[in-house]
């Protein structure tokens, strides 16, 4: 009954995790080691239930179903961490997706299918044993290492929030299954189920209290609403300007078609000439909106070269100056390092329209006589762009919701609130971040991160 038990948890967990997000390929792969795992319960039952009737044919089966859940369940979770930390280039991964498979062949060649007749234990099983550990220990390194490799706050989290749901239960299980048996110590597999119930408690936990694997029950019903108010508010802002812009196309047209009254051709031309010049800018002003809309929404494709990032942030400051005049506003600039001369790898268009947007939305926040400070920093892994005024800062509801597609709070008609969501598609493509600190009362601090590794001098 307690395999049962421990098949029926396991594989609603590995359910759940491939229901969520199936294009998640993190998802995919810890879905496969759940379902790995939940194959070795499936043999234990039918081993159990059958038991009075056994024979040759169900053994074979019992065999098979514990040799692949034995053999590929270190390479699936192997295949998670490496998939979950990007620690590698997908490229990488792809290659070690078929790379890895070769010891699991060998496991096959060294361990012959009958030998998995669990819980006996033959000679040849410190093969399985041997690859087990490899791929074990192996995988929590990886996770180990992209906590320490990432820039991302929130990937930081969910990296360390994987580990402790994986590291402890790996460990445990490996000891249990694989190592202890090799020592002679054969009857520590009844206690599966406590590592069952230890898994299913603590997943059920990491869930509803923190989100864990792309679920946070109450977390994710918050998102959807804020993210429906905010498709909500961009659709009303969208349709407003529209309609606006219609219902002058369609005034001067009725104007156009009353123009016949007029005998004295000099105004009947003065007249035409004024309501299709209307019609023209409106027409122009709804293609700009489209076009507006269609450049933050598309796709975006970064060619990165290297550029002096001094210059970027300058030429992001010279399109604003005219709005940073006209309030007054001083611009302070810290460049430690003799950042001055920091050559970066990027896409300085995208990386220029970047700080556009943040400046932009700075310089709209502050009242005159405002500061804005620009601190360049370069640490040993990450270069910090930080740009911080000292305006009235975000409200702590709104913090949550900004990098949100038509999230916004401004009542313009040329507001889509599609600014830091572009902002933040921009730096993660370039494997960066950005991250947003406000108190909620006065100042915020908008931060790029781009990784050390693509700086190439500073002079």
């Amino acid at each position: 009954m307690t395999f049962i038990i421990s098949l029926i948890l396991i594989w609603i967990i590995s359910i759940i995790i491939l229901i969520v997000d199936f294009k998640s390929e993190c998802n995919r792969w810890i879905s496969s080691a759940a379902f790995c795992v939940g194959l070795r319960y499936l043999a234990d039952s039918i081993n159990v239930l059958a038991a009075p009737n056994m024979n040759n044919y169900i053994k074979m089966v019992i065999c098979i179903l514990t040799s692949i859940s034995f053999v590929f369940y270190p390479y699936t979770l192997l295949m998670f961490s490496l998939s979950l930390t990007k620690i590698l280039k997908p490229k990488y991964n792809k290659f070690l997706m078929w790379i890895l498979l070769i010891p699991v062949v060998l496991v096959y060649i060294f361990l012959p299918i009958n030998d998995f007749m669990y819980p006996t234990i033959k000679p040849s099983y410190k093969y399985l044993t041997l690859w087990s550990t490899f791929g074990i220990i192996l995988s929590n390194t990886v996770l180990i290492v992209g906590y320490f490799k990432t820039i991302s706050i929130l990937k930081k989290k969910n990296i360390f929030l994987v580990g402790i749901f994986m590291i402890p239960t790996t460990i445990f299980g490996w000891l249990i299954n694989f190592f202890l048996p090799i020592l002679g110590i054969k009857n520590l597999w009844k206690f599966n189920i406590i590592v069952v119930f230890v898994v299913a408690a603590l997943y059920c936990l990491l869930v509803v209290k923190y989100g864990f694997l792309g679920i946070k029950i109450k977390f994710e019903k918050n998102r959807i609403d804020s993210t429906m108010q905010s498709i909500s508010s961009g659709t009303q802002i969208l349709t407003h300007a529209i309609k606006n812009e219609i219902l002058k196309i369609s005034l001067c047209t009725r104007n156009i078609n009353s123009s016949g009254t007029f005998f004295d051709k000099e105004k009947f031309d003065r007249y035409i000439g004024e309501n299709t010049q209307n019609i023209t800018a409106s027409t122009d002003h709804l293609m700009m909106l489209v076009a507006r809309i269609k450049d933050y929404m598309h796709e975006i494709e970064i060619k990165e070269e290297y550029h002096n990032l001094a210059d970027i942030i300058e030429n992001s400051l010279n399109l604003m100056i005219v709005h940073i005049k006209e309030k007054n506003i001083s611009i302070k600039r810290y460049y430690s390092y003799g950042q001055f001369g920091t050559v970066l790898m990027c896409d300085a268009l995208h990386i220029q329209e970047v700080l556009n947007n943040i400046l932009k939305n700075a310089v709209e926040a502050l009242k005159p006589s405002g500061e804005i400070g620009i601190h360049v920093i370069k640490g040993r892994k990450v270069l910090t762009v930080e740009v911080r005024d000292n305006g009235p800062g975000i409200p702590a509801g709104n913090l949550s919701h900004i990098f949100d597609p038509f999230f916004s709070t401004k009542k313009n008609s040329m507001n889509f609130g599609l600014g830091l969501s572009y902002c933040y598609n921009v730096m993660h493509k370039h494997g960066g971040d950005i991250e947003v600190e406000s108190d909620g009362i006065k100042g915020t601090a908008v931060i790029l991160k781009f990784l050390s590794k693509k700086v190439k001098k500073v002079v």
